[in-house]
Protein backbone atom coordinates (compact mmCIF):
# COMPACT_ATOMS: atom_id res chain seq x y z
CA UNK A 1 0.00 0.00 0.00
CA UNK A 2 3.11 2.57 0.76
CA UNK A 3 4.43 1.68 -2.41
CA UNK A 4 1.73 2.41 -4.27
CA UNK A 5 1.33 5.70 -2.77
CA UNK A 6 4.55 6.83 -3.49
CA UNK A 7 4.24 5.92 -6.81
CA UNK A 8 1.05 8.66 -7.20
CA UNK A 9 2.87 11.22 -5.80
CA UNK A 10 5.80 10.07 -7.99
CA UNK A 11 3.89 10.87 -10.67
CA UNK A 12 1.34 13.50 -9.29
CA UNK A 13 4.54 15.65 -8.45
CA UNK A 14 6.49 14.88 -12.19
CA UNK A 15 3.34 15.66 -14.13
CA UNK A 16 3.38 19.06 -12.19
CA UNK A 17 6.89 19.59 -12.83
CA UNK A 18 6.42 19.41 -16.49
CA UNK A 19 3.11 21.17 -16.79
CA UNK A 20 5.51 24.16 -15.30
CA UNK A 21 8.21 23.88 -17.58
CA UNK A 22 5.98 24.30 -20.46
CA UNK A 23 4.00 26.64 -18.83
CA UNK A 24 7.33 28.63 -18.86
CA UNK A 25 8.34 28.31 -21.97
CA UNK A 26 5.17 29.18 -23.55
CA UNK A 27 6.03 32.65 -21.55
CA UNK A 28 9.06 32.92 -23.00
CA UNK A 29 7.89 33.93 -26.07
CA UNK A 30 7.38 37.76 -26.78
CA UNK A 31 5.69 39.83 -29.56
CA UNK A 32 7.82 41.19 -32.08
CA UNK A 33 8.39 43.06 -35.45
CA UNK A 34 10.58 41.97 -37.49
CA UNK A 35 11.99 43.57 -40.71
CA UNK A 36 14.24 40.96 -42.52
CA UNK A 37 14.52 39.07 -45.74
CA UNK A 38 13.28 36.01 -46.39
CA UNK A 39 16.30 32.89 -46.90
CA UNK A 40 16.58 30.18 -49.36
CA UNK A 41 15.38 28.06 -46.71
CA UNK A 42 11.87 30.32 -45.93
CA UNK A 43 13.22 31.61 -43.17
CA UNK A 44 13.44 35.15 -41.82
CA UNK A 45 17.44 37.06 -41.63
CA UNK A 46 16.59 40.37 -40.19
CA UNK A 47 18.33 43.57 -40.97
CA UNK A 48 20.63 43.25 -38.01
CA UNK A 49 22.13 39.61 -38.83
CA UNK A 50 19.64 37.67 -36.74
CA UNK A 51 18.25 34.89 -38.30
CA UNK A 52 15.10 33.81 -37.66
CA UNK A 53 13.98 30.15 -37.95
CA UNK A 54 9.81 30.15 -38.97
CA UNK A 55 8.01 27.29 -36.96
CA UNK A 56 4.96 27.07 -39.13
CA UNK A 57 6.00 24.84 -42.02
CA UNK A 58 2.56 26.07 -44.05
CA UNK A 59 3.98 29.61 -43.47
CA UNK A 60 7.45 28.36 -44.41
CA UNK A 61 6.20 27.02 -47.73
CA UNK A 62 4.36 30.40 -48.52
CA UNK A 63 7.71 32.30 -47.71
CA UNK A 64 9.21 30.34 -50.53
CA UNK A 65 7.33 32.34 -53.04
CA UNK A 66 8.97 35.55 -51.40
CA UNK A 67 12.87 34.56 -51.75
CA UNK A 68 15.21 37.54 -51.59
CA UNK A 69 12.30 39.66 -50.63
CA UNK A 70 12.21 42.23 -47.78
CA UNK A 71 9.32 41.76 -45.64
CA UNK A 72 8.01 43.33 -42.09
CA UNK A 73 6.66 40.16 -39.94
CA UNK A 74 4.86 40.44 -36.77
CA UNK A 75 4.76 37.42 -34.10
CA UNK A 76 6.40 35.69 -31.52
CA UNK A 77 9.69 35.08 -30.52
CA UNK A 78 11.04 32.06 -28.65
CA UNK A 79 14.22 30.40 -28.28
CA UNK A 80 15.25 26.78 -28.83
CA UNK A 81 18.40 25.01 -28.75
CA UNK A 82 20.08 27.75 -28.85
CA UNK A 83 17.81 29.63 -31.95
CA UNK A 84 15.39 32.05 -32.90
CA UNK A 85 11.93 30.41 -33.30
CA UNK A 86 10.02 32.70 -34.98
CA UNK A 87 5.90 32.25 -35.03
CA UNK A 88 4.68 35.00 -37.52
CA UNK A 89 1.06 35.98 -37.02
CA UNK A 90 1.12 38.35 -40.46
CA UNK A 91 3.68 39.64 -43.24
CA UNK A 92 3.92 42.84 -45.46
CA UNK A 93 6.58 42.95 -48.57
CA UNK A 94 8.17 46.43 -48.63
CA UNK A 95 9.73 48.04 -50.63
Amino acid sequence: MRRKRGLLLFRVFALAVLLLLSTAALSVAEEVTITGTVTQEGNIMADDGQLYVVEDDEMQDELMELVGKKLEVAGTVGERDGKKILTIQGYEEIQ
